[in-house]
């Protein structure tokens, strides 16, 4: 994958900008495409690694800011995906999605809302899958 790497994190990720998700490639219907800069998205990243934002499990972290509020993806996407490293590689990698992406338990909605990441309301509307 070609793009700019990032890091290291606190615990030590380092993230890869991948050019073909940033808002200036070419429209492709197999890709989401970044509507914050490279260095917000690792912003991004740093702050989802920092609060364990894994779901489903340890390879996959959730990226959002508060309440979903702010505008991550081209397509008005306001969560985001960040995936591991395949095997060879140390730099996770990521881009904009729609909640019907995830499947959040109760458990991870119970943690958000605990951290004051969301509220009842963002939580209803993640539940919903209109985000």
């Amino acid at each position: 994958m070609i793009g700019r790497t990032y890091g290291p994190t606190t615990s030590g990720k380092h993230y890869l900008a991948v050019s073909y998700h940033q808002r200036t490639a070419r429209r492709n219907p197999d890709k989401s495409r970044w509507a914050i800069n490279e260095r917000c998205q690792f912003e991004l990243f740093s702050f989802s690694d920092d609060n364990k934002l894994h779901f489903p499990d340890a390879a996959v972290l959730v990226g959002l800011f508060k309440n979903c509020e702010d505008t991550l993806g081209c397509d008005a996407e306001r969560l985001a995906k960040f995936v591991a490293p395949p095997s060879g590689s140390t730099e996770w990698h990521g881009f904009p999605v729609l909640s019907a992406e995830f499947n959040f338990t109760e458990e991870f909605l119970d943690y958000l809302e605990g951290i004051k990441l969301i509220d009842r309301r963002t939580r209803n509307r993640l539940v919903k899958c209109s985000i």
